[in-house]
């Protein structure tokens, strides 16, 4: 999904983005396989680390946003995650979760 996260990364300036489905093109251009780690969560975690370590960040003095299982060690590790409510929402966030929004645009407000 490497496309889709670049060109949101373009829109909003981002230094840096990450995907964790990467996908395999033929000499067509056509896709042929995608590759999915099946380890989301530490997946995740690994990458947040390497992000950390590369700006000299604290896991603690950072604010991750997640609204699946796949974000609980985020969570856990930083104890400032934002836990986004959506129709297909893990309700597994919100016992640990800094805070709970409905919507992406409230996040400007708590930050």
């Amino acid at each position: 999904m490497g496309p889709f996260a670049k060109i949101i990364a373009e829109r909003v300036a981002a230094d840096d983005f990450y995907f964790n489905t990467p996908l395999s093109y033929d000499e067509q251009g056509n896709i042929t396989d995608l590759v999915y780690e099946k380890d989301q969560a530490g997946h995740k975690l690994k990458q947040f680390t390497e992000f950390c370590q590369k700006y000299g960040f604290k896991p603690e003095d950072c604010v991750v946003v997640g609204d699946s299982e796949n974000d609980l060690l985020l969570f856990l590790e930083t104890k400032k995650g934002i836990a986004i409510r959506t129709e297909a929402e893990d309700k597994i966030l919100e016992p640990v979760a800094w805070k709970i929004i409905n919507n992406l645009a409230e996040i400007k407000n708590i930050l």
